[in-house]
């Protein structure tokens, strides 16, 4: 065991967060399918961009390693089970190790199980590390920061393919991404209400330039409408809401919060007469659900399609409604029900809501395990207090049920590392 100061051990805590933090925008998303004829015409559907998807598993890893080597065994196994909020994540995990016993493609579970490592162990160490606000909070701005980057980095391909950019959202498709666009649409709506929380409370990071958070902030928001990814967007309002009902509770001022959900309606409608962007994707999304309703082909229709993977999710919970199928047969008993009642489909999706995802793949028993451990750490202690944890598990909740959020290395990453380091912070500094 190394012994560290614990000043020494909180920056190297921090470095391998920061780390953590930037890698979540390195690691490259690639289109899975270059022959769909739903690919944009002119320019790729990626950007040139870093990519380093190793660096979030290095990161993690010494963040880890840091944390085990600078404590005793004992000190961390106490620590662990005293954080019952940690701990009951990490249960989250241990049950999906149940599908070993119901499950033919181990191939599967095993990238399942992997993907999802970190719900295990990073709670595990988090538990025994204690960082002041400051420190937080500059963790928070970091993360920020490379949000704005990123979505500056994207607009500007947007501002120099403004017409055929447009028009793709009438083909269910977006602006070209470094990273996933639907995960990205849920960070940038999450970094907007970072700008709003650090600005509230003060963060400054040089002299006076706390006019960095105004302005991204402002640029943020906008950015999220322009992208106009329904994720992200609900995300926006589910916080502003939030934030909205928060003040009515405690100031008592109905009327104050009436106006500003009356103003908000009326921000919305003069967003969708003025973007493009958020137009057509009004318009596809239009499109889309008369395809569904007419039950005319699904195939390249992005929400019919989910829909799909709705009925076929509930027809294999049906046939072991306690514990599912098991999560190494899901994706095979899915590909193979979208191949019989959907040929026409050339490629079949996962059930695009975590929450049926997990009702097929593990049925009742295993949906209300997780739903209860992953959200615990919420309510113990009056976590909720935390505004920025709060906010993260509604945007979590929401983002659920039109994705399957924590099926991919950056849903995940970005999931555990925003409960994780607002439980961090030292009791004291959370919630005051």
């Amino acid at each position: 065991m190394i012994k560290l100061a614990t000043t020494y051990k909180n920056k190297l805590v921090l470095i391998f967060c920061s780390l953590m933090l930037i890698s979540l925008f390195l690691t490259q998303y690639k289109n899975t399918n270059p022959t769909s004829k739903n690919n944009l015409n002119s320019y790729s559907e990626n950007i040139p961009w870093i990519n380093a998807p190793a660096l979030l598993s290095i990161s993690m890893i010494g963040f880890i390693l840091i944390t085990i080597l600078s404590n005793s065994t004992s000190e961390l196994f106490k620590n662990f089970v005293y954080r019952k909020d940690l701990l009951i994540i990490s249960i989250t995990y241990v049950y999906l190790l149940s599908s070993f016993f119901y499950s033919d493609n181990y191939t599967y579970l095993f990238e399942r199980l992997q993907i999802k490592l970190p719900f295990l162990m990073l709670p595990l160490v988090a538990a025994s590390i204690k960082l002041n606000r400051r420190d937080i909070h500059i963790l928070y701005f970091i993360f920020y920061v490379c949000t704005i980057v990123v979505a500056a980095y994207i607009f500007g391909n947007y501002v120099l393919n403004y017409e055929n950019i447009n028009e793709a959202y009438l083909r269910s498709k977006v602006m070209p991404t470094p990273i996933n666009h639907i995960r990205f649409s849920i960070i940038a709506a999450f970094a907007t209400y970072i700008s709003y929380y650090l600005y509230i409370h003060k963060f400054s990071i040089l002299k006076n330039n706390r006019w960095i958070l105004i302005v991204g902030g402002v640029f943020l928001f906008l950015f999220v409408h322009l992208f106009s990814v329904r994720s992200g967007i609900l995300a926006l309002y589910g916080m502003i809401l939030a934030e909205i009902v928060i003040y009515m509770i405690k100031t008592k001022s109905y009327s104050k919060g009436i106006l500003a959900l009356t103003g908000i309606i009326i921000f919305v409608t003069i967003v969708i007469s003025v973007s493009p962007t958020l137009k057509n994707k009004i318009s596809n999304t239009q499109n889309d659900l008369n395809v569904y309703k007419n039950k005319k082909s699904p195939n390249y229709s992005s929400l019919t399609t989910r829909f799909v993977s709705y009925e076929i999710a509930f027809e294999i919970f049906k046939k072991n409604k306690l514990f599912g199928c098991g999560l190494g047969d899901i994706d095979d008993k899915n590909n193979e029900l979208f191949k019989e009642k959907y040929p026409v489909i050339d490629i079949p999706i996962i059930p695009h809501n975590e929450f049926i995802y997990l009702l097929a793949a593990t049925g009742i028993v295993g949906v209300s395990i997780f739903t209860f451990c992953f959200f615990y750490p919420l309510f113990y202690k009056k976590n909720y207090l935390n505004r920025i944890l709060l906010m993260h598990f509604i945007v979590l909740f929401l983002s659920f049920q039109t994705e399957p959020m924590i099926e991919t290395q950056l849903g995940v990453a970005y999931s555990i590392i925003f409960i994780i380091i607002p439980l961090m912070e030292k009791k004291e500094d959370a919630n005051s």
